[in-house]
């Protein structure tokens, strides 16, 4: 099972989920009160699969302003994962207009 729970200061963008990679699919793929979950049966193979949703910077976050995201993987066998990865938003480029 995967689950990534949105980190305040994230929004999540409508209808963005999706997986890829190797079979088998997910039993269970949803976005729900800000968590992502991924659900799948026994995965019995060391292949690669993804779970691939977009999220946007809200207003309300700082330039420069540290947000980090971390997922928890968890399977029968094994101590649950926790890959983790961080980003800083900054002011987003104005490029002047083109004059005419």
């Amino acid at each position: 099972k995967v689950e990534d729970e949105i980190p305040a200061g994230l929004e999540y963008v409508q209808d963005s989920l999706r997986f890829e990679g190797a079979e088998p699919n997910p039993i269970e793929l949803k976005m729900e009160f800000g968590k992502v979950t991924a659900a799948y049966l026994d995965i019995m193979d060391t292949k690669e699969r993804s779970i691939i949703f977009k999220a946007k910077v809200k207003e309300t976050v700082k330039s420069g302003e540290e947000i980090v995201n971390k997922a928890i993987v968890e399977d029968t066998t094994n101590q649950p994962l926790e890959p983790t990865v961080s980003i800083k938003p900054k002011e987003p480029e104005v490029k002047p207009e083109d004059p005419k």
